[in-house]
């Protein structure tokens, strides 16, 4: 009970009333004051539920007026004179409660202050009660509004009977009936059908048994029109004394929107997560606030160490501030970047992606974060160097194969253009003496020479792997060769070699060994500093084990080195890496293709051979050629010459219908002491072996006769002459005429353009092979 105050003002027997009241009241407190400034203070500050004043304080009326528009205190007693007490007793009606006159009988003043005192408790009893049923209303009011704008309804559910209570927002949650039976049956049948048993479940063991307070979401069917719902419901037990559940006071909340929404953003993050491009959202000043599982993968950086840092975390240094600057201008203008980066991960590894940029809005259209897309291109970047390079080495193949085609077409004519400039410029310096004219002619001989060479590179770099290959020792072919450049070199030129007799053979064509050596040592000659300085030549058997060269890529085994060295200017490195492409050459315009060694490096790898380079400025070039051994057995060698006198007893039968190449081969051979008849037609050729005594011992046929092919010829000629040595003279590709049914009544093939030797050699070649090995057609022609 709160401590009431009781004021007495000012008069004679304050001190005895005081006294009485103290005496006899309760949870009263009694305060007196002198004066009638002190006593409105009191009043002012004290409130006191009860005045007592004597009317001779002074101006006791205006106290008193002045309480009454106050409405306090409650009440009040006015101690009076006789004279005076029917003044008093009018004002009763206004705001005094009543008036004793003096002398005061103290027992009934107490009575009366008790009275007062208790009338006024319950008074205020009253007015407390009447204030707390206002305010509960108004608070009832307030949660229903609030249930109703939240969606929030609130129940109590009776363990012990199974019966339940709910608030309208519930019902309205629901679509509860008003007649709907509250029973622990028809709630259940309020949660949706395939949520039930799992909620029992959890009701019965998580709640009742461990007592946890109820929070969970699940779903709801409505009563009224069958709609499903999603509610959050949150609910406490109330235990009675020995601490089992009785009841459980419980909300639950329509969350269907939010759940809803929550699901679309579960999706999107799922789908951003799951993304194969690397995502990044970063503020509009750059730093990371989100990074998805591909840009860790990518990155090798962890969510936690990328937070709050700036993707310039990945820069390689590569991309100018310049193209920062307009990808910032662009995006943060509203547009759209797109661009690549060269990135560099978390363990210094670069990497290539394409990034898409973009800026991201809220809902006034203001930008508030950026948005990366980003893609791993470096596969991509790889394959498509890997493409450029392939369609690079597609357009010089297709090169190669045009000027092979053109070079092929043209082959026959050139070639037959310059068989006769061997033939007569051959005879023109065998005819004249020595001087200047005939070395004018050595010089045009050589240009020739030059120019078959040319086309011998182009056709074979055209069609790199058609070889005619067989077991050679190339020791043999080498020395031939070195015979020939020792001939050719100036006494300037020193040629020093080391041939290894008994280097065991290797299969290959003896030819373009030939081509290959002559080619390194022209260019070994060119190399020289004024024609001055020493060519090495080396040939030797090795073996390849674990231990050698790193620039090899040959399998362990047995090979043949040839080592060709000068001591010239040598290559920078420049050169060095470039030596092998076609048609790369460092000598003047017009001194050379470019196709030497690259040709050399195709018949190699077609061998399963290498060719290695080491050259240094100012101390010369090493070539290093290895063919691997192709069987122990030796070959023999044959020394195919004859005597004058032999020659002198030939007797040859040249068709060819080119007059100018008809007539220098028959002067040609004329002049070696060979009996030598010529013509042009097949016809004329048929007619002249039957009537011609004793036979021809040899036939030189063009190819391309008229109405005719040489091949068919010769089946014509071996036919009715197989003792007859039949040369076929072609100014196309060997390998043309080397295969098929007819060729094998061809004894042997000469390219053009040859030179003399060559036709000689061919000559001596055919007749030797018919008179040790009659060929299989001859015996069966026999037969």
């Amino acid at each position: 009970m709160t401590l009431k105050t009781i004021l007495i003002a000012d008069f004679q027997d304050q001190d005895l009333v005081s006294l009485a009241l103290d005496n006899t009241l309760t949870q009263v407190s009694v305060k007196q004051v002198s004066g009638i400034e002190n006593c409105a203070l009191m009043l002012q500050q004290d409130r006191p539920v009860l005045l007592i004043i004597d009317e001779k304080l002074g101006n006791v009326a205006d106290i008193l007026t002045g309480l009454q528009a106050a409405k306090r205190p409650a009440s009040v007693i006015v101690l009076c004179d006789d004279e005076t007490s029917t003044h008093w007793e009018s004002q009763i009606p206004k705001n005094i409660t009543e008036y004793f006159v003096k002398p005061i009988q103290l027992q009934k003043l107490n009575r009366y202050v008790q009275l007062l005192l208790t009338e006024s408790e319950s008074a205020h009893a009253m007015v407390e009660l009447a204030a707390t049923q206002h305010k509960l209303g108004k608070c009832e009011q307030t949660l229903m509004r609030t249930q109703q704008v939240g969606r929030l309804g609130s129940y109590v559910f009776d363990i012990e009977t199974g019966k339940w209570t709910c608030s309208s927002v519930m019902r309205e949650i629901f679509g509860i009936p008003l007649d709907y039976q509250n029973d622990l049956e028809n709630w259940q049948e309020l949660i949706y059908e395939s949520d039930r048993e799992a909620m029992l479940q959890y009701f019965l063991e998580q709640v009742l048994e461990q007592q946890q307070p109820f929070d969970k979401i699940y779903r709801i069917q409505r009563l009224n029109d069958g709609e499903v719902r999603w509610v959050h419901g949150l609910g406490s037990l109330e235990l009675d004394g020995a601490g089992k559940p009785i009841r459980v006071f419980g909300t639950i909340q329509d969350i269907t929107q939010r759940y809803l929404a929550e699901a679309e953003l579960r999706k999107l993050l799922f789908a951003l997560e799951q993304s194969p491009a690397s995502i990044i959202i970063t503020s509009i000043q750059g730093d990371i606030e989100y990074v998805n599982a591909k840009f860790v993968e990518i990155t090798g950086y962890s969510l936690t160490e990328v937070l709050g840092q700036n993707p310039r975390i990945l820069s390689s240094g590569e991309k100018s501030p310049a193209d920062y600057a307009e990808l910032w201008e662009t995006v943060l203008s509203g547009g759209v970047w797109e661009g690549e980066f060269h990135n560099k991960r978390k363990d210094g590894e670069l990497y290539w992606e394409w990034a898409v940029i973009s800026p991201i809005r809220d809902q006034t259209g203001k930008i508030t974060q950026l948005l990366a897309v980003k893609e791993d291109i470096t596969q991509r970047k790889i394959d498509a160097e890997k493409q450029h390079s392939l369609q690079s080495q597609l357009n010089r193949a297709q090169r190669m194969e045009a000027i092979g085609t053109l070079a092929g077409g043209i082959a026959h004519d050139f070639n037959n253009i310059l068989q006769s400039m061997y033939l007569y410029l051959g005879m023109a310096q065998d005819a004249l003496p020595e001087g200047e004219i005939k070395d004018d002619i050595a010089q045009v001989s050589e240009a020739a020479l030059r120019a078959r060479n040319l086309v011998t590179q182009i056709l074979t770099y055209s069609r790199q792997g058609e070889m005619e290959r067989s077991k050679v020792l190339i020791q043999f072919v080498i020395k031939e060769a070195l015979k020939f450049l020792k001939s050719s070199l100036p006494k300037s030129v020193k040629l020093q070699s080391y041939i290894n007799q008994d280097c065991p053979p290797v299969y290959c064509d003896p030819t373009q060994i030939h081509q290959i050596f002559m080619n390194i040592c022209t260019n070994a000659y060119d190399a020289l500093p004024d024609q001055t300085g020493t060519i090495r030549v080396v040939l030797d058997s090795i073996e390849l084990g674990a231990e050698q060269d790193p620039g090899l890529t040959l399998k362990h085994g047995k090979y043949l080195e040839l080592i060709i060295s000068d001591d010239g200017a040598g290559m920078p490195p420049g050169v060095k890496h470039q030596i092998f492409n076609p048609f790369f050459s460092t000598k003047e315009p017009g001194m050379g293709s470019g196709l030497g060694l690259s040709v050399a490096v195709g018949i190699l790898e077609e061998l399963d051979g290498q060719i290695l380079v080491e050259s240094e400025e100012g101390r010369g070039t090493e070539f290093k050629i290895l063919l691997p051994v192709a069987a122990e057995q030796a070959v023999a060698t044959t020394d195919l010459t004859l005597e004058a006198s032999e020659l002198e007893q030939l007797s040859i039968l040249v068709i060819d219908d080119d007059d100018a190449i008809r007539q220098g081969i028959h002067r040609t051979l004329e002049k070696f002491g060979c009996h030598v008849v010529s013509c042009q037609r097949p016809d004329d050729l048929l007619d002249l072996l039957d009537e011609h005594q004793p036979p021809f011992s040899t036939i030189l046929a063009e190819q391309d006769l008229p109405g005719m092919s040489g091949l068919k010829l010769a089946y014509l000629v071996k036919q009715k002459h197989p003792k007859v040595a039949f040369i076929l003279m072609t100014g196309a590709e060997r390998s043309q005429h080397s295969s098929g049914p007819e060729s094998d009544f061809v004894d042997a093939v000469l390219a053009k353009p040859w030179q003399t030797v060559d036709l000689l050699s061919t000559i001596v070649s055919a007749i030797q092979s018919m008179a040790e090995e009659p060929s299989l057609k001859q015996n069966e022609n026999e037969d």
